[in-house]
This record gives C-alpha cells, structure tokens and sequence, in this order.
C-alpha cells in the first residue's frame, strides 16, 4: 500500500515543484508573460507565491520566493517519499539522508533536488526546442516562442564559443555537455562529499 501512494506524492509534488522552477525561470529569463504558457503558469502559481513574496522578496530578475518554494517542495518530496518507503531512486539523496537523518537530510537534498531538477529543466526544453526547430522550422505556436525565450540566455554564451557554421547551430552540444557534467559529476560530487561522506 506505501509504494502506490508513494508514487502518486512523488509524481504530483515533482509536478508541482516543476511548476514553481518554471515560474523562477520564466523571470530570470524575461520570458514573454504574455504568452498563454507563461499566463497559465503564472495562474497556478500566485496564490502560493503571492503571500510568500511577503516574506522572501523578489531580487532583481530572480524570483526568490519561486526558487524557495521550489526547494520546499522538493524536500517533502524527498521527506515523504523516504517515510513512507525507506527509499529514494537518488543515491546522492540517499546518502545525504543516511548522513543528516530524515528531516535535516530532506531539506538538504532538497537543495541538490532543486539544482538537478534545474539542469534537467533545460536539457528538455532545449532539446524539444531542436526537435520543433527541426519539424517545423517557419512555423509559429507559443511553445516555440516560450523554449525560444528561455532557452535564448543559456545558448548565446555557447554560440559565441562554437559559432554558428553553414547554418547549422552547435552552440547545443556545449550546453548539453556542461549540463552533463554538473549533473553527472560535478552536483553529485559536491553534496557527496559536504553532506554524505563521499561522492
């Protein structure tokens, strides 16, 4: 019985979490708030937001109060998860929590949740950007013009290393291997070693 309700909490808060991530980035990147994504985003998100920007207040582009809200979700994931099954399908979050204990071990990864949920956010997005770029190339809807918003800020340094050639843009590839990296290697090794006992 745990493991069916687990998986439901997990599937419907790492929705919710996803939710709240899109919502930091969509104005760190100056999305267009006018799109019907971004508008319907911004609906399923103010009511948490609004009360808790109160407290964590906007800094600049970066919505605060969208990130911490991001990370608490995280961590109940992680918490209730790990409560009700022992268990996490993360053995960087497995670690940390064998570390910490349950309840300071689920805020902590919920953290590195946070960050690696963040890398894989754009490895989708700019992967679904090449795919609709590909499949229809001249053609206009507000997902393309969102991925285009969003994903924009993290190719143009890349494209400056690897410039555009014969039409063709590379400047992907570096962002894919980077994402690789931190999320592979780099994230893990970090909390591994300040939270686990080891990468």
């Amino acid at each position: 019985m745990g493991d069916p309700i687990a998986f439901i909490i997990h599937y419907l808060l790492s929705a919710v979490s996803l939710l709240f991530l899109a919502r930091f980035i969509l104005q760190a990147t100056h999305a267009d708030f006018y799109n019907p994504i971004s508008q319907g985003i911004v609906r399923y998100t103010d009511p948490v937001l609004n009360p808790l920007r109160k407290v964590i207040p906007t800094y600049k582009n970066l919505d605060l109060s969208a990130f911490v809200a991001t990370w608490v979700t995280c961590a109940a994931t992680i918490g209730g998860v790990a409560a009700m099954t022992g268990r996490f399908d993360s053995y960087v979050v497995v670690e940390i929590l064998q570390s910490l204990g349950l309840t300071l071990g689920a805020i902590v990864a919920g953290v590195y949740r946070t960050f690696d949920l963040f890398l894989y956010f754009y490895w989708i997005a700019i992967f679904a950007m090449i795919i609709i770029s590909l499949l229809a190339p001249t053609t206009y809807n507000p997902v393309t013009a969102l991925l285009r918003d969003v994903c924009e800020p993290v190719l143009a340094p890349a494209r400056r290393l690897l410039p555009v050639m014969g039409g063709l843009d590379l400047s992907p590839l570096i962002v894919f291997l980077v994402i690789g990296l931190l999320q592979h290697y780099l994230l893990p090794a970090l909390f591994g070693t300040l939270f686990g006992g080891g990468p």
